[in-house]
């Protein structure tokens, strides 16, 4: 895949509560991560999960400007998943970081 542009995807979660300390949740995200990147790829550099919020940088494929729709995606996904919709409205806080890196 041709990189475009380089990213830094940063989401706290609501309150800061550390919902990442679960094995469980981590799992559900790493699955929100493959489903996302099947349908629209990107490259993952590293990926940090802290009990309160996941950090990703990554790049884009060439052309892809579109970083805010695939972290939409990935929390969507990760939302609806069984594990976590007891709570999946209170997992992340509203407004994500997402830094661009060109």
């Amino acid at each position: 895949m041709d990189r475009g542009w380089f990213i830094l995807f940063h989401c706290i979660t609501a309150e800061r509560r550390p919902f990442f300390a679960s094995v469980d949740a981590v799992e559900g995200l790493r699955m929100a991560f493959r489903g996302v990147r099947s349908r629209h790829p990107f490259d993952i550099g590293t990926i940090v999960v802290l009990p309160d919020h996941p950090r990703c940088i990554g790049s884009l494929p060439a052309g892809d400007i579109d970083f805010v729709t695939h972290w939409r995606l990935i929390k969507t996904w990760f939302t609806k998943e069984p594990l976590n919709q007891s709570c999946a409205e209170h997992v992340f806080h509203a407004n994500p970081d997402i830094t661009t890196i060109v």
